[in-house]
């Protein structure tokens, strides 16, 4: 590969060039973060990523590669980026000498160039990152998922049932996409830490704690629509915690402004209907959630092709709305999946869920909240519930999923047609 490939860093969410990532053996213990390594050129962080296929950066810096020495210590780099030296000075007295042109990036150290039990990894180079990155990263361009909310809107819940439908179930078939599955790492993590305790175990699963940009780990999911590219789509647990605190969002989650799409969990709680009834008060929310969207979608820098950023906006604890919605409302029930469904039946049907959950919102005095989404750009509306009810105070929290799959499905699908 003999252009830079330019990719976005799942844990600090900024642009790297992934020919200067060094790479380190990650066999028996983590590489040290604080290994040196060469700073970037800035201009070259500068421009949006785009696919590794159209990458040109002829006429740039060469990356030098430097040989790992024999007998690899495991607090070292197995390879390493070296920057060349500044262009020669003109001589004096000359009439005319060009500028030297500088020489294109230096193609791509594959990691199959390293022996496999070493595990080579590629990490990021910037001095406040240096995490390790997926390796998929290589042949796939990544697109950031986030989902965001309050404190206890459900986030962590809604990751664990939403992805689960997606790697399980058909609905993504739909959509028309033939692939989606996890990498190796993001398998494990995954089944310990949601889908064995909420759906083998029926635990209760605990708040997100904070965690600082380097705990930040992404999870990965290999994603390809029919006809169209490969992708890496990653998304994060985040704290509400963090995402509440501009600073904290600043600092630990600046890979949400590189977002290709975002999900807005809107926890009913807040509705002043519905909290004057409910005996449930969530402590520790320190902003309202129509200006927590209103802000997400402000910072968004990531604009692919001069499409909007798919966004859904989500209504969570869905279960909770019943008592007041009209006899005929339907977008909570079970939505009529079948592999024989067309694509066109599908989108018509989310799109009359979408007019649906938008006048129930507007209904329970969430306009503002309404209007803060749809002055960004096109916005669906979506209702969900995660397990199905409120669980038994002690009791086991048995999962009954619904709708949980239509935002995932729907972003996935509009970014993947903006990719196109």
């Amino acid at each position: 590969m003999g252009n830079a490939v330019r990719r976005v860093c799942p844990c600090c969410g900024n642009n790297i060039v992934l020919n200067r990532c060094p790479i380190y053996a990650t066999a028996g213990q983590p590489a040290r973060r604080e290994a040196p390594v060469p700073e970037p050129v800035d201009a070259l962080l500068s421009d949006v990523p785009g696919d590794p296929s159209d990458d040109d950066l002829t006429g740039e810096v060469r990356a030098t590669p430097r040989p790992a020495r024999s007998g690899r210590s495991s607090s070292g780099p197995l390879w390493s980026w070296t920057p060349p030296g500044p262009p020669e000075q003109v001589r004096r007295g000359s009439w005319f000498s060009p500028t030297p042109a500088r020489p294109p990036e230096q193609g791509l150290v594959p990691l199959t160039a390293f022996p496999p039990g070493l595990l080579p990894r590629r990490f990021c180079y910037l001095e406040d990152c240096r995490q390790p990155l997926p390796p998929d990263l290589d042949e796939r361009q990544a697109h950031i998922v986030s989902v965001v909310g309050l404190n206890a809107a459900g986030k962590t819940y809604y990751l664990a049932t939403a992805l689960t439908e997606a790697l399980n179930g058909p609905g993504l078939d739909i959509a028309g996409f033939r692939e989606f599955e996890p990498d190796e790492e993001t398998a494990q993590r995954f089944f310990v830490n949601y889908y064995s305790p909420v759906y083998r175990d029926n635990q209760a699963l605990r708040s997100t704690p904070e965690a600082g940009s380097a705990g930040q780990k992404s999870l990965n999911f290999r994603a390809r629509i029919d006809g169209g590219r490969p992708m890496l789509v990653m998304t994060h647990d985040i704290s509400g915690e963090t995402l509440m605190n501009y600073a904290k969002r600043a600092r630990d989650a600046g890979f949400l402004r590189h977002s290709s799409a975002v999900i807005f969990l809107v926890d009913p709680l807040e509705f002043d209907p519905i909290r004057e009834q409910s005996n449930e008060h969530i402590q520790g929310r320190t902003i309202h959630q129509r200006d927590l969207l209103a802000a997400t979608l402000r910072e968004l820098e990531f604009e692919l092709g001069r499409q909007k950023v798919p966004v859904a906006v989500v209504v969570s604890k869905a279960d909770l709305l019943e008592p007041f919605l009209p006899a005929n409302a339907q977008f909570l029930g079970l939505p009529p999946r079948h592999r024989e469904q067309t694509l066109q039946e599908w989108l018509r049907e989310l799109q009359q869920t979408s007019v649906a959950v938008r006048e129930v919102l507007i209904k329970m005095g969430q306009d503002r909240l309404v209007r803060a989404a749809e002055s960004y750009g096109p916005v669906s509306f979506h209702a969900v519930s995660a397990l199905g009810g409120q669980p038994r105070p002690g009791g086991p929290a048995r999962p009954n999923p619904r709708r949980v799959l239509d935002p995932l499905a729907l972003v996935l699908w509009r970014l993947s047609n903006a990719l196109a």
